[in-house]
């Protein structure tokens, strides 16, 4: 844990312990009673630790289980940690919430700014998980918890550094929500723009209409080969499968090998321009080939589509199955009632217009741009949210280092501050609510 050793004139260094009246732990109801989790008393726990605020839990609990029962009700807005498991989480319920024994309620002395020590246990949530001891399930103890020193800054500039992280706390969430949406906005461009592509409409025209053509007039196919331990001879050589094939791409990090004999390698190889089409896993999903000559070869759970020369683009064939594979057009060349599969048969009969061959390479280049323009938005997006994910700590080590704000001369030094708190008693509202015994430490 930091030592906290330059701190600004004024600030001191305390352990949570002193600032904090009392500490309440919880318990959970008996789950072999029924009645226990069937009324409406909000009953916390590390799943409902989602979000700054938590306005509702999964669970509820009945006054019946309040009452015979270790569990804690506490009042709203009361500063909840997470001490086994979720360490180093903090939220602030919006209503009176009982807690299970994973968590604790720091009932805070008059005068410490609540939104201060919640922002500094946010601060400090690599060291407390660094903290936690167990061997599957990882927690902190209590001394731990009231020994974890804090910098305190005199009572005024509590409240200053709090509203500050308060607003760039907002804004990072703001972005958050903004950047969130890049993704959606990103998929369904690049879906209307497969849209807009194989209708035709995308060269300005009103679609294509008449003939469409079936996909065996205009390639050859062929499936993989079977992967049989015992009866495949030959070599070895990698081979891709339907896992390393992904929408207009592969996945070539993780190539398992198959044996494969002399004769068989002409049949099984895998050219530029050949499509990769799935036939089990997601039917339909596909690739072309852009890898140059290898020794990879494919394996059962792959169709590849060679289109015939100067008739079908291979992108052109890959955008109409993506289309129809998200409209679920597709399915009715499906067979299988749970785990559904694509034959070469049906397969064969896929079928979707065919324009000229130069116009399908225009189409192309225009999809393949305008893709590749997503692309980089979707780069920057990514990049823009990790420089967001690092502003929010960057600001948190600034405030409890005293360089967030400007001090202000005459604020009550912290230590004499502290030394009047010390002297207050807990106010009645920290008190836990309706509680039958007493489990505070």
């Amino acid at each position: 844990m930091k030592s906290f050793a330059d701190i600004p004139v004024g600030w001191t260094v305390t352990s949570l312990g002193r600032l904090v009246e009392r500490i309440s732990g919880g318990g959970t109801p008996s789950k072999s009673d029924p009645e226990n989790f069937s009324g409406n008393i909000p009953f916390m726990t590390v799943k409902d630790m989602k979000g700054r605020f938590v306005s509702d839990t999964i669970d509820h609990i009945s006054e019946k289980a309040l009452n015979s029962s270790a569990t804690t009700l506490v009042p709203a807005d009361t500063l909840v940690v997470a001490t086994r498991m979720s360490l180093g989480k903090i939220v602030r319920p919006l209503m009176d919430v009982a807690i299970n024994q994973d968590l604790k309620a720091l009932f805070l002395k008059d005068g410490i700014d609540k939104t201060y020590i919640e922002h500094f246990w946010r601060y400090s949530a690599p060291a407390i998980q660094k903290m936690g001891t167990g061997t599957t399930v990882k927690g902190i103890r209590l001394e731990d918890v009231r020994s974890l020193p804090v910098p305190v800054p005199p009572s005024g500039e509590q409240r200053r550094i709090a509203d500050k992280l308060d607003r760039v706390l907002a804004r990072v969430d703001a972005a958050n929500e903004h950047l969130s949406r890049v993704g959606p906005l990103l998929k369904r461009f690049r879906q209307e723009v497969l849209r807009e592509a194989v209708s035709g409409r995308i060269l300005g025209g009103n679609g294509y209409k008449g003939r469409r053509v079936a996909l065996s007039e205009v390639c050859d196919m062929r499936l993989g080969k079977m992967l049989d331990q015992a009866k495949n001879k030959g070599n070895f050589v990698p081979y891709i499968g339907n896992i390393n094939v992904r929408w207009f791409g592969f996945d070539l990090s993780s190539l398992k090998r198959i044996r494969i004999e002399s004769h068989e390698v002409g049949d099984l190889e895998i050219s530029d321009g050949d499509l990769m089409v799935c036939e089990g896993g997601e039917p339909g999903r596909c690739a072309v080939w852009n890898g140059g000559a290898t020794d990879i070869v494919f394996q059962k759970a792959l169709h590849r589509v060679r289109p015939h020369e100067g008739v079908l683009d291979s992108w052109w064939l890959a955008y109409n199955l993506k289309i129809q594979c998200d409209s679920g057009e597709i399915s009715g060349l499906l067979t299988g009632s749970t785990i559904k599969h694509l034959t070469g048969r049906s397969l064969g009969r896929f079928s979707f217009y065919l324009p000229d061959y130069e116009e399908q390479r225009r189409i192309v280049a225009i999809v393949k741009s305008l893709f590749a323009f997503a692309d980089i938005l979707e780069g920057r997006t990514l990049t823009t949210k990790q420089n967001v994910q690092r502003l929010f700590p960057s600001v948190l080590s600034k405030a409890f280092r005293g360089d967030l704000i400007p001090q202000i001369l005459g604020d009550e030094p912290a230590s004499e501050f502290l030394a009047r708190v010390a002297e207050t008693k807990a106010s009645e509202n920290h008190e836990p609510i309706r509680r039958k015994r007493q489990a505070s430490a």
